[in-house]
């Protein structure tokens, strides 16, 4: 399992990735479930 947190409003990992960018960064590990949490709260998770 692979876990990142989007930190601000431009939908951005605290390594400045995009969530796209972020999952192909990582997916060549084949991990079996990616997950995503958001410092600004549910709101803006959406």
């Amino acid at each position: 399992m692979i876990s990142g947190t989007i930190t601000d409003a431009s939908g951005r990992t605290l390594s400045g990735q995009t969530a796209e960018a972020f999952y192909n960064s990582l997916s060549h590990a084949r991990p079996l479930s990616f997950c995503l949490n958001c410092a600004l709260g549910p709101d803006e998770l959406r």
